[in-house]
């Protein structure tokens, strides 16, 4: 069986590292490391894997150089879910069978990438690798959607204005909803109440979420006035990021074990019970 190595320029924390069901987080071994270069050499590229590295490692995803890109995404937005700081960086992804690299891709370094990434506290090795295998489900699941909800995601951090993070932000939740019901309700009450919070907490992520989709309602029309509501939004980011998080790690985990139908059955036994 074929397995996606994803090359990482930062270094994996020892009490992150571990393997589960032939999902792997850490360090690349010396074998694997010749491997990767041999193969980048035959491919007329003369590279070296960085030190330091991490390799998370993924059985059965990738059977084609094709699928890449799609899998870059998804291990950037499940990196960038767990991270309090930083954002990930990958510096190759190659396809592994029998031990042996058979195709390699460098991928090359982003202004917002950073050499270092701080992990939300009590991440262990065990919820990192359940966590990686949850988004790789839901991917498998979801397809096409799920592609759109994390590389949206992606995009909206990586962002360098505060219009294009809520533009993207907006869209990457939007993905979790289908178009039946008023937006503005659907997108602030419907969020909000799969978090099955109730009382005051649930109030607070449904006006969060309801500003937010204004903003985005207003930038996508030419509004004059999101002018306004962008700039009020700069300092509220760092809320409305963990809001989101929360949000999609419900959706991930939910999703990687139902189908998008049930999903939205979900939403809806949600809102009335």
């Amino acid at each position: 069986m074929n397995s996606a190595y994803i090359v990482s320029r930062f270094s994996i924390p020892t009490d992150l590292q571990g393997s589960q069901s032939g999902f792997a987080v850490r360090s690349p071994s010396v074998e694997e490391i010749i491997s990767l270069e041999d193969k980048f050499y035959s491919q007329g590229d003369e590279r070296r894997i960085p030190s330091g590295c991490g390799a998370f490692i993924l059985p059965g995803v990738l059977s084609t150089p094709a699928g890449i890109p799609d899998l870059i995404t998804i291990m950037e937005f499940a990196c960038c879910i767990v991270a309090v700081s930083g954002h990930p960086s990958f510096h190759s992804a190659a396809i592994f069978s029998g031990g042996v690299c058979s195709n390699v891709r460098h991928l090359p370094n982003s202004s917002t990438d950073s050499p270092d990434i701080s992990f939300v506290s009590g991440l262990t090795a065990m919820g990192l690798l359940q966590w990686l295998r949850r988004c790789v489900e839901a991917k498998t699941r979801l397809k096409e959607r799920m592609h759109i909800t994390a590389h949206r995601f992606v995009r909206s951090l990586r962002a360098d204005n505060a219009a294009d993070k809520i533009m993207d932000l907006c869209i990457s939740l939007e993905s979790l909803l289908d178009h039946q019901t008023e937006v503005s309700f659907r997108f602030s009450i419907s969020l909000a109440r799969v978090l099955e919070t109730k009382g005051i907490l649930c109030q607070k992520n449904a006006a969060l979420l309801a500003d937010l989709y204004e903003a985005r309602s207003k930038l996508a029309h030419g509004d004059p006035a999101a002018v306004k509501l962008v700039r009020n939004f700069e300092g509220r980011f760092a809320e409305v990021y963990a809001l989101a998080k929360e949000l999609l790690s419900t959706y991930v985990l939910y999703t990687s074990d139902h189908s998008r139908d049930e999903w939205k059955q979900h939403i809806h036994n949600c809102l009335y019970s």
